[in-house]
C-alpha cells in the first residue's frame, strides 16, 4: 500500500532556505567557536614561534598570538562576507528547479521505499539506507546512507505520523498495525532469560572483532601511527591500541543498550516463517524479513545472525526462534 503526499510550491521556499542559513552561520555556539578557535590558534602559533623567548616575554608573546588571531578572525568575517551572497544565488538557483512557485512536489511512502517525486527528477530511497531526519525550520532533511547529499523537502510535506513511520522502518521494523496477526500459534515462542541483552551484545562484538573491516582499520591505524612514532616520539604507538580499546568499549555497551531495548528480560519473543517471509515480534516492535533480502546467516550456537540487504549493521535472533525449515529457506536465500 503506498501513501502520497502532495505540496505545492509559494516559492517562499526560496526566502527560507536563506533564512535558515543564516540563522544556523549566526548561532551563538558557531560564532563564539570560531572565535575561541581563531584567537587559540594565534596564541599557540606565537607559543610556538617565540618558543625561545618564554618565559622571559611570555606577556609579549601571548599579545601577539591574541593580534595574529584577531587577524585570522577577520579574515574569515571576509571570507563569510564574500561567499553568502554567492551562496545564496547559487542556492536559489538549485531551490528554483523544484520549489518555484507553482511546481509540485509529492512523496510516496511505499512498502520498502519513499519516492521522492520533483520537477527537476524523482529519487527513490530504501528505508533502510535512511540515517537520520531532521526538521531545519522550511526544510525536512532526511540523511542517507552511503550519500553525502541529503533529501531536502518542505517540513509541512510529510506530517508526524509518517514521520515515525520512515523513523520505524529505517530501524528495520514495520508498524505493528500493518502487519497481519497469524492465523493460529507463532511458529515459535522465546522469553528472554536474564541476562541474555549481555549475551547477544556479546555475539555481535565477537562477530565485529573478527570482521574484516575492524582489523582493516586497526591496520591504517597502527600504519598512522607508526609513522608519527617514527618521526615524531614513541607514544603515538600507544594511540592505535588506545583507540582500538575504546572502540570495543562503545560498541559493547551500544549494542547492550539497543539489544535491552528490544528485548528485554523476560519478555516474549515470537516468529511466524511463512512462504516468503518471515515475521519477528519482539518488545522492540514488529520486523518483517523477505528471504530474497536476506544477505547472510551465521549460528552462533543459540543465536542466529543475519544480514539484510535493506538495513544496515546485521540482526540477531535466538536460534530458538527460528524453525529447521527457517534456517534451511534462510541459507538458500543467499545462495539464491
Amino acid at each position: 500500500m503506498t501513501t502520497t503526499y502532495r505540496y505545492v510550491s509559494d516559492g517562499s521556499l526560496l526566502d527560507g532556505m536563506h533564512r535558515d542559513g543564516l540563522a544556523r552561520l549566526l548561532n551563538p555556539l558557531v560564532v563564539s567557536g570560531f572565535v575561541v578557535a581563531c584567537l587559540g590558534f594565534g596564541v599557540v602559533l606565537s607559543l610556538v614561534t617565540y618558543e625561545s623567548s618564554l618565559p622571559t616575554y611570555l606577556g609579549k608573546v601571548l599579545l601577539i598570538g591574541l593580534f595574529w588571531g584577531a587577524l585570522e578572525l577577520l579574515a574569515v568575517v571576509v571570507c563569510v562576507a564574500v561567499m553568502v551572497p554567492t551562496v545564496r544565488v547559487l542556492s536559489r538557483r538549485v531551490l528554483a528547479r523544484n520549489y518555484a512557485a507553482g511546481l509540485v512536489t509529492e512523496v510516496d511512502l511505499g512498502d520498502d521505499a519513499l519516492v521522492v517525486r520533483r520537477a527537476a527528477g524523482s529519487r527513490t530511497v530504501p528505508y533502510g539506507t535512511v540515517a537520520q531526519i531532521k526538521r531545519r525550520r522550511a526544510f525536512l532533511s532526511i540523511a542517507v546512507r552511503g550519500s553525502l547529499r541529503p533529501v531536502l523537502l518542505p517540513a509541512e510535506i510529510l506530517p508526524d505520523d509518517a514521520l515515525d513511520y520512515v523513523r520505524t522502518r529505517s530501524r528495520g521494523r514495520v508498524p505493528a498495525a500493518s502487519v497481519p496477526p497469524v492465523a493460529g500459534e507463532p511458529s515459535r515462542r522465546f522469553v528472554a532469560p536474564a541476562g541474555w541483552a549481555a549475551h547477544l551484545a556479546a555475539v555481535h562484538l565477537r562477530s565485529t572483532l573478527t570482521g574484516r573491516a575492524f582489523w582493516t582499520r586497526l591496520g591504517v591505524a597502527l600504519a598512522v601511527t607508526g609513522v608519527a612514532a617514527v618521526l615524531g616520539h614513541p607514544a603515538w604507538l600507544v594511540l592505535a591500541p588506545a583507540f582500538a580499546v575504546l572502540f570495543v568499549a562503545v560498541s559493547y555497551v551500544q549494542a547492550r543498550r539497543a539489544f535491552a531495548s528490544a528485548v528485554p528480560d523476560g519478555t516474549e519473543a515470537t516468529t511466524e516463517f511463512l512462504e516468503d517471509r518471515f515475521i519477528s515480534r519482539n518488545h522492540g516492535g514488529v520486523r518483517e524479513i523477505r528471504y530474497d533480502d536476506v544477505r547472510s546467516v551465521e549460528v552462533h550456537g543459540d543465536v542466529v545472525r543475519l544480514r539484510i540487504g535493506s538495513l544496515p549493521g546485521a540482526m540477531l535472533i535466538a536460534r530458538a526462534l527460528v524453525t529447521d525449515d527457517g534456517l534451511e529457506r534462510l541459507r538458500r536465500a543467499p545462495a539464491g
